[in-house]
C-alpha cells in the first residue's frame, strides 16, 4: 500500500490498529512504533507523518499538512529505533510528495534487528 492509498483509507475508516497518522515525529510517534514492535500478531503497522486530524461536528478527517526538513526527519527517526528501544526496532519509511508536501510512511514490521 503506497502513502496515498494509506491516506485514503484513514479517510474512509479512521484511525486503525495498523495506521496511525502524526503531524510529526516525536515521542507520540515513537510510542506509535513502540506499541507496533510489542503486538507482533498484528503483524506490524504503518505510520504516517505529515498528516493533521481535522474534526467538524459531523466528521473527522486527516489533512496533508507535510513534514519540515523530512530528509533530517529520517535520519532522527530511523536512528531513535535503533538506540531508544530494548531492542533496535527495524522499519521500512517512504516519502511522498502529496499536494506540494512531503508526507512520510512508516511500516513496522515487528521484527527486532539482530
Amino acid at each position: 500500500m503506497n502513502i496515498q492509498e494509506l491516506i485514503e483509507q484513514l479517510n474512509r475508516l479512521g484511525e486503525q490498529e495498523k495506521i496511525e497518522a502524526k503531524t510529526g515525529f516525536g515521542k507520540s510517534a515513537l510510542e506509535t512504533i513502540c506499541a507496533f514492535s510489542n503486538e507482533p500478531e498484528l503483524r506490524g503497522g504503518y505510520l504516517l507523518l505529515g498528516i493533521k486530524e481535522h474534526h467538524t461536528r459531523d466528521e473527522l478527517s486527516f489533512q496533508v499538512v507535510g513534514v519540515d526538513h523530512p530528509q533530517k526527519t529520517l535520519e532522527d527517526l530511523v536512528s531513535q529505533c535503533r538506540a531508544v528501544f530494548n531492542h533496535p526496532v527495524a522499519i521500512e519509511t517512504a516519502q511522498q510528495v502529496i499536494n506540494g508536501k512531503v508526507v512520510i510512511g512508516i511500516f513496522e514490521n515487528c521484527r527486532s534487528i539482530t
